[in-house]
């Protein structure tokens, strides 16, 4: 809806790992070691090379069980492929991609720790 800011800064998660997947109705939370939290209701792609292993969309389940694979993997980078695309680079070749893909409504939000940096609402 309101698209990844250009200026978009993930260098926390950088070398975090994602000890907790949470699910709930029509949204996925991803949770980094480093505190930083990403609640997403959009897209989700799972990537493991070039192949997308495992997509979720909210309104329908997981493809595949192999979202798991991104369980406690390491962060390698996070940034973005365009300002509809965030993409996390994870240890093993695996990656995760974060769609805003509707006009209409909020596809994700990004939460820090602490409360001197705001979330940011895309």
């Amino acid at each position: 809806m309101y698209r990844f800011p250009d200026d978009l800064d993930l260098g926390i998660v950088a070398g975090s790992h994602i000890p907790q997947l949470c699910f709930g109705i029509g949204e996925v939370q991803i949770h980094f070691s480093c505190g930083v939290t990403i609640c997403i209701q959009g897209e989700i792609d799972i990537f493991l090379g070039e192949k997308v292993i495992a997509n979720w969309a909210q309104g329908s389940l997981w493809s595949s069980l192999d979202f798991q694979k991104i369980y406690n993997k390491d962060v390698r980078n996070a940034g973005l492929l365009s300002n509809q695309i965030l993409e996390i680079q994870l240890d093993d070749n695996l990656s995760i991609r974060l769609y805003d893909n509707s006009d209409h409504y909020e596809s994700l939000q990004i939460w820090f720790p602490g409360a001197d940096v705001p979330e940011i609402i895309v």
